[in-house]
């Protein structure tokens, strides 16, 4: 009977032991189901509150939601803007029994919820990545209930204030598509299972994300460059899964868009950005004309008027910006180039 005793107490430590840590994930699968409950909450209140709210971006993409639809598939190519979040609101639209003018801004907040719901998931995707580090790492605040809430109500007040479900823009997508990058590459750089899997994960993202804005497609560049110095003892195997899956997404688009353009571009948006808000050449944002939309005819009647002819949407300058803005030619300079990252480091 006493050579028993301690088996059996070390039986009772281990049933205590499993008891505390199945205890404690109860505690964390409760803080989780929370904070969603409260984000997701907020989420609904704020696409409720800001349904009418509509910007002069979210004009353009409604026009290129016509796309979808009245079939006339053409519509979705513009140098300037992306496809995919004019093309899921025209969806919107469709399965929405095609809503009158009215319904059209209120469906685009669907969007943004859908949208939102998705950036969740994919945020909860890649914090399952950074909680299984931090499980390795004795003392960290992750490894508690207090500090994944703390890092849930961090997640919700960057995501509500600095991508609020008001802006009628991809955003919301493009951060979906950067949580699930990271979450792959996460995987990818921890030696998880299945990393065939996460490498086709990680370049579908990378693809998807340049379908929502091209300023995707040098990003990606970073994403799989560094990818490839973290993982360089391993091997690139990993790596080259996902630049395949990445380009096989990404050269469609692109072989469209440059047939459109009349040469190779992945899209205007950064070249027109550079120059206008860095280089200050003709910003938008001050409310002119952009010179390609002027003639000297126009100019000797009316200085800094133009006259669109022939051109498509409710906004035509703001509709094909790289239409208009053709002789736009951003450059570099240094001194102009660091007073825009003072003005970033000020916001």
């Amino acid at each position: 009977m006493a050579s028993d005793e301690p088996s059996e107490r070390s039986n009772d430590g281990a049933r205590s032991s499993t008891g505390a840590w199945r205890s404690h994930r109860g505690v964390k699968r409760q803080v989780r189901l929370v904070a969603w409950s409260v984000i997701l909450a907020f989420a609904i209140f704020q696409a409720y509150a800001q349904r009418f709210i509509v910007g002069p971006d979210g004009i353009s993409y409604l026009d290129l939601s016509d796309a979808v639809v009245t079939g006339r598939w053409s519509l979705l190519v513009s140098t300037y803007w992306s496809p995919l979040y004019p093309f899921l609101v025209g969806v919107a639209r469709a399965v929405g029994g095609g809503v009158g003018p009215a319904g059209e801004v209120p469906v685009m907040h669907v969007v943004n919820l859908l949208a939102f719901i998705g950036m969740s998931a994919a945020f909860e995707y890649m914090l399952m990545s950074i909680l299984q580090l931090a499980s390795r790492v004795r003392g960290s605040a992750l490894n508690s209930a207090t500090g994944l809430a703390a890092v849930y109500a961090l997640f919700a007040v960057v995501a509500l204030t600095m991508i609020p479900l008001e802006l009628t823009t991809p955003d919301l997508l493009c951060a979906t598509t950067v949580f699930v990058a990271f979450g792959a590459m996460l995987r990818l750089r921890n030696g998880a299972q299945h990393a065939g899997r996460n490498a086709v994960v990680l370049g579908a993202a990378l693809g998807i994300g340049a379908l929502a804005k091209s300023f995707m497609v040098p990003w990606a560049i970073v994403c799989l460059a560094s990818l490839a110095v973290a993982m360089r003892r391993r091997g690139m195997k990993a790596v080259s899964f996902a630049g395949v899956t990445w380009v096989l997404i990404l050269a469609p688009w692109a072989t469209v868009l440059s047939h459109a353009a009349g040469h190779f571009t992945v899209g205007d948006a950064g070249r027109l950005t550079y120059a206008w808000y860095v280089n200050e050449q003709n910003p938008p944002s001050l409310g002119g004309v952009p010179v390609g939309a002027r003639t000297p005819a126009t100019d000797v009647i009316l200085p800094g008027v133009g006259v669109p002819g022939d051109a498509m949407g409710t906004d035509p300058m703001w509709f094909d910006p790289g239409r208009w803005n053709r002789g736009v030619v951003p450059h570099l300079n240094i001194a102009q180039q660091m007073a825009t990252l003072r003005v970033f480091v000020l916001f």
